[in-house]
């Protein structure tokens, strides 16, 4: 694919997007990564794979094509502020 090709996919996603908004739902007990998470650090805050958090990369990633007030975080009260 040329570098043409993507620039049009890329300002297209971003066209479409205009009146899109992103919600992130952020929870979840992470069973599966035992031990390397707990209830204090669940796995959204744990650094697995890069430098940043997973929830970190989900926010980075629907910002490629989203304007920062057109993404949310759905929590729950104990990690709010977190």
């Amino acid at each position: 694919m040329k570098a043409n090709s993507i620039l049009n996919i890329d300002t297209r996603i971003k066209r479409v997007c205009t009146n899109m908004k992103a919600i992130i739902l952020n929870g979840g007990q992470g069973g599966r990564f035992w031990p390397l998470i707990s209830e204090e650090k669940p796995k959204q805050f744990s650094i697995l794979y890069s430098n940043e958090t997973m929830i970190q990369q989900t926010y980075q990633r629907f910002r490629n094509w989203l304007s920062a007030d057109k993404v949310f975080v759905v929590t729950t009260e104990n990690y709010f502020g977190t």
